[in-house]
């Protein structure tokens, strides 16, 4: 509604915001907690070898990605108005 100029319920904005950044918090808790229970089990050859995939140099980001596909860089219009005065 903000960007087509309409009348936005700003708390209702609010409260998905609330509600989006503990989700956010949740997902991020339990991804930390399981990776740290599977870090547990790993062998020696298992840890070196999840250690060598940290830095991939033969394997440059360059550009955008959907999903694994390369595609074009999309054009991103100036988002400064979200951001407040």
């Amino acid at each position: 509604g903000y960007m087509a100029g309409v009348a936005v319920n700003e708390n209702a904005v609010l409260r998905l915001a609330e509600l989006y950044g503990e989700l956010d918090g949740a997902i991020a808790y339990q991804y930390a907690t399981h990776f740290c229970e599977v870090n547990r089990t790993l062998t020696g050859a298992q840890f070196d070898e999840l250690m060598s995939l940290r830095n991939l140099d033969d394997f440059p980001c360059s550009g955008a990605y959907l999903y694994s596909d390369n595609i074009d860089m999309p054009e991103i219009e100036n988002t400064d108005f979200l951001f407040g005065p």
